[in-house]
């Protein structure tokens, strides 16, 4: 028997996903707390299908997503071994959705009309009933609008792939959702095929032929899902660099030419022998571009393993082909083996860049309370629900007379004026008991000017509230010189 037609379906689409506002709930949360973020983060409002009028864009859109994908299903279909059209990453389907992510056509009604025309004519070329092929073509269709109406949901217009609440979301429609549903509608037709081989026509039962089926549509969800999971988010990775692109150091190409080589040449060192099972070198490779080139780097080390794991796999060498099982199981295995090298390396990089990105905007706030904290003529000073001071601004040095460091760690009232002493101390009470949020008073400041005279503040005192707990967490004061 021949497996063409089972896996000849998995050539096929046109994909979209489009990129909407740059969100990013999961960015300042821990990594345990990724289940929660996709429960809060936001959903968008999301066509089905961009219905604008067409224009030429669209049109020119259409054509070049058609022909990328007929030069995608050749690439795909000479990967594989095992016959005419079983790759272990298929990439049409995956190439047409980086496509439409990026370019965001304003119909795309014309990109899929040309997409099913290109899925259907490689299926019949590839020799496919007509029937069959326009099944495929359908569960093609069906694979490509449901990615991208889920991701343009979970993540917006512009999903971004270096945050880990887009990426899981991605995944989940990308590798599980929108392949298993095409699968289904392939089950069906692959269901309806007849033997090819006569000999074995005359025994055929219906059971058998959904048995081929349902080890066929395995086939089509998994070669799906892993081109769907590679090729998408590196795609996606790699235009957001280059809309970004600064010249790196000369000292960071440096290191990312040396790490891809070495990985290039250690993968290629694990899967060119047949003598043993190295598998387990590759992951930490993986782990180390995640933690040294990021998400981008990470992403074409995923790639380039993948390719490179296939290729001498197909040529019967390598860990993998060590094992005694049939060449399906086979294909599995690299599967299996593909998707768990990209569970290892870009997740760790999206949690990484989310890191990096929370240092920066910490930093980045830290730079602007300095710079506020530096020019403000007011004194400032924040005290905690006891009354003791725990922050100073410079200003106080010329509104209250006093070095700041001389009110870290002590009550605001112990040098007080003896004239001031009790009105502080009322308004102290008024705030700590909850009788009020915010009070001002006007008190004499301890030390009096170079010629003696008394000065005297204005002091606005408030309660600070923490943003998550609303729990009271000290008093604000904001103090200026308001003698005549």
């Amino acid at each position: 028997m021949e497996h063409t037609i089972f896996n000849n379906g998995m050539s096929a689409d046109g994909t979209h996903h489009v990129r909407g506002p740059d969100i990013r709930p999961g960015l300042n949360r821990r990594v345990g707390d990724t289940a929660r973020d996709l429960r809060a983060a936001p959903l968008f409002q999301a066509p089905f299908v961009a219905l604008a009028p067409l224009d030429m864009r669209s049109i020119i859109g259409a054509a070049f997503g058609a022909g990328l994908y007929l030069v995608l299903a050749c690439i795909s279909l000479s990967l594989s071994k095992f016959d005419s059209a079983l790759a272990a990453i298929w990439l049409p389907s995956a190439g047409a959705v980086a496509f439409l992510l990026k370019a965001r056509l304003p119909n795309e009604a014309s990109f899929y009309l040309a997409a099913f025309g290109a899925s259907l004519m490689a299926n019949v070329i590839s020799g496919n009933p007509l029937e069959v092929s326009l099944m495929f073509s359908i569960a093609n269709m069906l694979n490509v609008s449901i990615v991208t109406w889920l991701t343009r949901r979970g993540c917006g217009s512009h999903p971004d792939m270096t945050d880990l609440v887009s990426l899981a979301r991605f995944v989940g429609a990308g590798g599980l959702i929108g392949p298993l549903l095409s699968a289904v509608i392939a089950a069906i037709a692959m269901a309806q095929i007849a033997p090819t081989d006569p000999s074995a026509a005359a025994g055929m039962t219906a059971a058998f032929n959904w048995t081929l089926a349902w080890e066929g549509a395995r086939s089509w969800f998994l070669t799906d899902s892993m081109g769907m999971v590679l090729i998408v988010p590196t795609v996606l990775l790699v235009g957001d660099a280059w809309s970004r692109w600064q010249l790196p150091s000369a000292s960071l190409i440096a290191e990312g030419a040396a790490l891809m080589i070495a990985s290039v040449a250690c993968v290629f060192a694990v899967f060119s022998q047949n003598t043993y099972p190295l598998l387990f070198l590759i992951p930490p490779l993986t782990m180390l571009h995640a933690f040294r080139l990021g998400s981008m780097g990470t992403a074409l080390h995923v790639a380039l393993v993948a390719v490179v794991a296939t290729a001498l796999t197909w040529v019967g060498n390598g860990p993998i082909s060590l094992a005694d099982v049939s060449p399906v199981v086979r294909l599995h295995v690299l599967q299996a083996f593909i998707a768990a090298n990209f569970l290892t390396g870009l997740p760790v990089a999206a949690v990484l860049a989310g890191r990096d990105r929370l240092t920066e905007e910490l930093a980045a706030g830290r730079r602007d309370l300095a710079l506020l904290a530096d020019n403000i003529t007011d004194a400032v000073l924040k005290l905690d629900t006891n009354g003791i001071c725990t922050y100073a601004s410079p200003s106080v040095r010329d509104v209250l007379g006093r070095e700041p460091g001389e009110f870290i760690g002590r009550p605001i009232t112990q040098r007080a004026h003896e004239d001031a002493s009790d009105r502080i101390v009322d308004a102290l009470e008024q705030l700590q008991s909850g009788a009020s949020e915010k009070e001002r008073l006007t008190y004499r400041r301890l030390l009096d000017d170079d010629d003696g005279m008394p000065v005297f503040i204005e002091a606005d005192c408030a309660i600070a509230f923490d943003p998550v707990t609303a729990e009271r967490e000290g008093i604000v004061v904001s103090a200026r010189d308001i003698t005549e």
